[in-house]
């Protein structure tokens, strides 16, 4: 893990900015420390979520705690890979089919192609990174709100640009 602390003083409020960067297999802990901390919107744009925390109950758990501390928190799955999704990440499947008003899952339509990265925004001021996917670098980046309006800027206009996931409520007969 490498990592620096800033602060960046506002007339509203000072915020400390930190980075760290991790190997993908320690990435663990601290993305799941950052859905922990959400308190209104996490956004994940995966073209394959195979980080293995989303499998996790404990992940699971964090997140059915997010999405039942409030009527206004929401969690949006932009997922490339359907079928990896719905066959390895079960515990967030039946998350997905048990609050289906808090928690959307999209893919891209199928004529776009996803880049090659992954990211997971939380409110407006921290973002998980995995720039590319065959590299095993992640960065956490907290108190960084432009940095996390930028990526929230890409992912509403992937967003809009992709369909439910309708796999996630048929029962497969």
């Amino acid at each position: 893990m490498t990592g620096e602390t800033t602060h960046e003083s506002t007339a509203a409020q000072d915020t400390e900015r930190r980075h760290m960067e991790f190997a993908r297999s320690e990435a663990g802990a601290p993305l799941q420390s950052l859905l922990a901390q959400a308190r209104r919107r996490i956004d994940c744009y995966a073209p394959r979520l195979d980080l293995p925390v989303f499998a996790s109950s404990a992940a699971a758990e964090t997140l059915a705690h997010f999405v039942a501390a409030s009527r206004q928190n929401r969690i949006r799955l932009l997922i490339g890979d359907e079928r990896w999704f719905l066959r390895h990440n079960p515990r967030l499947v039946e998350l997905a089919r048990r609050f289906p008003s808090f928690i959307e899952v999209r893919r891209p339509r199928e004529e776009l192609e996803m880049p090659d990265e992954c990211f997971v925004v939380v409110d407006d001021a921290a973002h998980f990174q995995q720039p590319k996917l065959d590299d095993s670098r992640c960065i956490f980046i907290t108190g960084d709100r432009r940095g996390a309006a930028r990526l929230r800027r890409r992912f509403d206009a992937e967003w809009e640009l992709g369909e439910p996931l309708a796999e996630l409520f048929t029962t497969g007969l």
